[in-house]
């Protein structure tokens, strides 16, 4: 793989690139300015509730699978804590579909379309990394 004097992938650094353009391209599709930033952030947020998801979900199974391995801090009360945390993230994953009624979205419907096929679209890109090196690995 071809890397920059940074050691970063040129590959790597050129997706992001193409991402963020198709991203940037939201703004031509809706007609002011304060639409296309909603949907951008929503996407953002969805994106960023996923990985919390995932750090409470790792929290319980590292609690139990590895409960032996001392670490700098152990939480309290383990159970409540991702619980609520993993129900915070579900409930604010999906209130983004429901566009702010101030802002001109477009029509609800597209714009939860939008989001769907952006979130799907901007996903698969790490889902087949991860299993073009697992088939790598398993060579």
């Amino acid at each position: 793989t071809l890397i920059n004097k940074k050691e970063v992938p040129v590959a790597l650094l050129l997706l992001q690139a193409i991402i963020g353009s198709i991203l940037a391209m939201v703004f031509l599709y809706l007609d002011n300015s304060n639409g296309p930033i909603w949907i951008l952030l929503a996407l953002a947020a969805q994106f960023t509730f996923m990985q919390y998801f995932l750090v409470f979900a790792a929290l319980l199974k590292l609690r139990y699978s590895q409960p032996n391995v001392l670490r700098p801090y152990r939480a309290p009360a383990i159970w409540p804590v991702a619980l609520v945390g993993i129900a915070s993230c579900i409930f604010s994953f999906f209130i983004v579909y429901v566009p702010p009624a101030q802002l001109k979205t477009g029509d609800a419907t597209t714009y939860r379309w939008l989001l769907i096929g952006a979130l799907v679209v901007l996903s698969l890109p790490p889902v087949l990394f991860s299993r073009y090196r697992q088939k790598r690995a398993n060579k």
